[in-house]
């Protein structure tokens, strides 16, 4: 099964380096600007994906094409799920990334491929 962003309010940037903002227009986010203090948050959304009570989920993957990646290198990105039935679509509303639950299932990075 493959599925795609259907609409603008199913990706957002939220920036802790600033004041938690989020903006759900731009074309494109950037996901660290590979300092250790400054980081963002990026949130997808995919709708109508059916997943049964107590199914395991044995293999997921998400595919992020970055333009410069030179300082981060695919590091220190942690990958987490919303723990939400039916998640909501992404507002403007301050830290409306971050503040979402997240599953205790995540990856914290350091083993991603990132091709130059």
């Amino acid at each position: 099964m493959a599925k795609f962003l259907a609409q603008c309010t199913d990706s957002a940037g939220e920036w802790r380096d600033d004041d938690g903002s989020v903006n759900i227009t731009a074309a494109s986010y950037e996901l660290s600007d590979g300092s250790t203090s400054d980081y963002n948050i990026v949130g997808f959304r995919f709708e109508n994906v059916t997943v049964p009570q107590s199914a395991t989920i044995r293999r997921a993957f998400i595919e992020v094409y970055g333009t410069n990646h030179t300082t981060n290198n695919g590091k220190n990105i942690e990958v987490s799920g919303e723990d939400a039935d039916d998640s909501a679509a992404f507002t403007t509303t301050t830290n409306d990334v971050s503040n979402r639950t997240k599953t205790t299932a995540r990856h914290d990075g350091g083993d991603f491929d990132v091709e130059d």
